[in-house]
Formats: structure tokens, C-alpha cells, sequence
């Protein structure tokens, strides 16, 4: 059964997402602090917004459970278009990047969760659907 779910951007990943659309990234991945979707199939929805508004929208594919280290070796090209604020493919400013993310002290050992998200299409202006935000019956 294909769900929906209503991803928060928060302050903490607000840099994410504004990075994620300048750069139209297709196929994105949203690191969380272990929260990982139960009964989710690949191709259910997933709305990035918050406070009743949603920005944009795209595909379930997967949940990643690694450590940083493993992470970052598999899709370092990648990070540019995945949230990282500058062009560098550095595994520190990765780790950097998600102890900020979930708030913890990271090392490149840690594991982390990453939910990888693609066709994304970004709305040119926020929508405010009730019915959307009433179907998305996870709240991340």
C-alpha cells in the first residue's frame, strides 16, 4: 500500500532545502536523526514543507541505513546537489553538515539514517492543501 508522508524543513535543514531547489536536484537525500518510514513502498509520496505548507514533492526509493563513512563513498558526487553549502566533496563537511542535522557529535563510524527521494518537483509557490496534509499520515 503506497503512502504519503509530510517531511518537516526545520531551521536545521532550511539550508538544505534552499540548495536542493537553486540547484533543481532531482534525486535527493534527507538525512534524519534514526527516524526511519514504516510501511512505506518505493513510489509513495513524500511533501517537503512545513506549518501546513508544502514546496515540493517527490518519490519515495529508499531508506538508507549506514555509517557516514559508507554513506559518503557511495553517492559523494552527489552531496552538491544533496544540501552541502559550498562545491566541496569532502567527507568532513558531510559529517559536519549532518551532526548539525541531527544534533549529535558524528564520526565518520556513526551510523545515520538517509531517505533518498527522486523525481522531485518543487511547487513555484507553497501549496496549502488540506487534503494532502490530512492523507500524509507520517509526520517527520
Amino acid at each position: 500500500m503506497r503512502t504519503e508522508a509530510l517531511i518537516g524543513i526545520s531551521p536545521t535543514n532550511r539550508g538544505w532545502y534552499n540548495n536542493i531547489k537553486r540547484n533543481k536536484a532531482k534525486k535527493v537525500n534527507y538525512f534524519t536523526n534514526g527516524w526511519e518510514p514504516k510501511n512505506f513502498e518505493e513510489g509513495s509520496t513524500l511533501h517537503l514543507g512545513e506549518q501546513k505548507k508544502i514546496y515540493a514533492s517527490g518519490e519515495y526509493v529508499e531508506t538508507i541505513k549506514d555509517t557516514v563513512e559508507n554513506v559518503f563513498n557511495k553517492d559523494e558526487l552527489n552531496w552538491l546537489m544533496n544540501g552541502l553549502e559550498s562545491d566541496s566533496s569532502d567527507e568532513k563537511e558531510l559529517l559536519k553538515l549532518l551532526s548539525k542535522i541531527t544534533g549529535q557529535h558524528l564520526t565518520l563510524n556513526s551510523i545515520v539514517t538517509c531517505l533518498v527521494i527522486d523525481n522531485v518537483k518543487y511547487h513555484s509557490k507553497s501549496l496549502a492543501s488540506q487534503k494532502i496534509i490530512n492523507q500524509a499520515i507520517t509526520y517527520i
